[in-house]
């Protein structure tokens, strides 16, 4: 191959869902802190600058995922009304999709809970605290420490702590036990 073909090749128009899906198989297999520009250049087959087209920075990239996941994981928790199967339906989401949970972490400089699409999941959390008598501000506390305990859990099934069957069953338990009066 002569170096003009590896110019060409090396510069070829990529889409923004090649680099997104990239970006993704990259985390899968590495985690959050191991994707580099150019990681994801080398695997979409263009230059790093390309990606600029689309992204700022890696941590865009990384936002957009997590946007794009949580979207998926609010609509699969969402169809239910009742908190205990918003909850439930949630945890059971991650627990199934354990390796993209690892878009929760997403880096230094930015904390998930920092993101619009995470804010929409604890408000709706909070609200329906709130519609079963809990005061706002507790409703705000109760949710945190909620989320945190299915997210324990999720990090517990994920690093094999805990076997998915068990996990499966302590997600319930817990559940309830934090919803209890």
């Amino acid at each position: 191959m002569s170096t003009n073909n590896k110019k060409q090749g090396k510069t070829r128009r990529v889409s923004r869902e090649q680099v997104l899906n990239a970006a993704l198989d990259l985390v899968l297999a590495d985690g959050v802190k191991a994707v580099s520009l150019r990681k994801i250049a080398a695997k979409v087959g263009c230059a790093a600058p390309t990606i600029y087209y689309y992204f700022r920075s890696k941590q865009e990239i990384i936002e957009t995922l997590w946007t794009k996941q949580i979207d998926v994981v609010l609509e699969h928790s969402f169809v239910y009304t009742d908190l205990f199967d918003i909850l439930y339906h949630y945890g059971s989401y991650w627990l199934v999709h354990r390796s993209l949970f690892q878009l929760m972490f997403l880096g230094e400089d930015v904390s998930v809970v920092d993101l619009s699409s995470y804010a929409v999941l604890e408000k709706t959390i909070e609200a329906k605290f709130h519609e079963r008598g809990c005061r706002i501000q507790w409703a705000a506390r109760r949710t945190q420490i909620t989320l945190a305990a299915i997210h324990g859990l999720v990090l517990s099934s994920k690093h094999r702590f805990i076997e998915p069957a068990e996990a499966e069953i302590l997600l319930e338990s817990s559940i309830s036990f934090l919803l209890a009066d």
